[in-house]
């Protein structure tokens, strides 16, 4: 009796274990995910940033859909491809719920076998999720999963898989096709990369420009860009990113005089941003500037080398608003104006030894 009442305690705990990592998959109708609410987001705002294996081409479009995937095979049989989208994080007042939903779409010689919602960890790729719709129709589908073992702030990707089959006809009829991708409004995409600096100094003949970031997701290369009048830029090289916190790059070919830098981040759902502009002067005389223009939070003031520099800044009047000390061998000053009041400031160098140059600028 005794063991016979252990073993039901075991298989009551099991069935509870069970029980408290089960997921409930729940088709929804399309005007769910096709319609604004609190919880989910509307197609019409929402794009995708997709990758994608097997049977299934990618086609950049413009328009707030994100792309059309299309399959391009024309030989006849059954075929898969999976979709995998960027990163999401989930937020803090977010249940553990997720409802994902996209536009199918069929030429007249495409069967659409079953589409699977898996959601992944993407920290290593493991499904902790899924859901099965078998024989789907094309139109808006709809999918919510219940009960996903996504904690606050974890990193997780949507991934569609169609299983589909085609009769092999040639043209447009022979296409399936993937697009205004819907997601739930409590799971944010964060920003590929955040950007911590940049400087640009002189290598020899070239300059070496140097960037931090603080945070790399879903990044696949920086492309670095020069100007010669800090509006106009061309691509001058790419570095493969790799996770690390810095990176570096030499430009071996510069332009005589003033040259502006600044890094692009391409990223893996073509969302990108770009670092502050950096600047360097290769001629030998340097003169008093200031950059950017206007100003808003931050001015890099680029200044003659003295042991004894002084930089400051003040109104129109006169008034001294900020001294900068400058150190020997520096010959770029970085200074934090973020709390001045918007208006015309003056900046005046003074390098000790009888020297003084002064320009104006704009503080937004």
């Amino acid at each position: 009796m005794k063991r016979s009442f252990t073993f039901l305690i075991a298989i009551l705990c099991l069935f509870t274990s069970l029980r408290a990592f089960s997921q409930t998959c729940t088709i929804l109708a399309p005007t769910v995910c096709t319609a604004p609410s609190a919880t989910v987001e509307s197609f019409a705002t929402t794009a995708g940033g997709f990758t994608t294996t097997g049977n299934i081409a990618y086609i950049p479009t413009s328009g707030s859909n994100g792309g059309n995937f299309e399959n391009p095979t024309t030989a006849a049989g059954t075929y898969s491809a999976t979709l995998t989208s960027g990163s999401y994080f989930k937020t803090a007042t977010s249940p553990s719920t997720v409802q994902a939903g996209f536009f199918l779409a069929t030429g007249n010689s495409v069967t659409v076998n079953s589409v699977t919602l898996n959601i992944i960890r993407s920290s290593d790729g493991a499904v902790i999720a899924t859901c099965t719709q078998n024989n789907p129709a094309a139109g808006q589908l709809c999918y919510e999963i219940f009960d996903v073992d996504i904690t606050t702030g974890m990193l997780f990707r949507y991934q569609f898989v169609i299983d589909f089959t085609t009769t092999g006809a040639s043209g447009p009829q022979s296409t399936l096709s993937f697009d205004n991708f819907g997601y739930s409004a409590t799971s944010n995409a964060p920003l590929p990369v955040s950007f911590t600096g940049i400087t640009a100094l002189k290598k020899g003949t070239g300059v070496e420009v140097t960037w931090k970031v603080a945070t790399e997701q879903d990044v696949i290369k920086y492309e670095i860009q020069r100007s010669t009048n800090g509006r106009d830029f061309v691509k001058v090289g790419l570095v493969n990113a790799t996770g690390n916190s810095a990176y570096t790059f030499i430009d071996n070919q510069p332009a005589a005089g003033i040259n502006f830098y600044r890094v692009k981040n391409l990223d893996i759902d073509g969302r990108f941003k770009f670092t502050n502009l950096a600047r360097i002067n290769l001629s030998k005389i340097i003169s008093l500037a200031a950059y950017p223009l206007p100003v808003m939070d931050v001015v890099n003031i680029e200044h003659g080398n003295a042991l004894k520099g002084l930089l400051t800044i003040s109104t129109t009047t006169g008034q001294v608003i900020k001294t900068v000390q400058i150190k020997p061998e520096v010959t770029l000053t970085t200074i934090n104006v973020a709390t001045l009041k918007s208006g015309l400031y003056v900046v005046r160098f003074d390098n000790g030894q009888g020297s003084i140059e002064s320009l104006k600028i704009v503080k937004q």
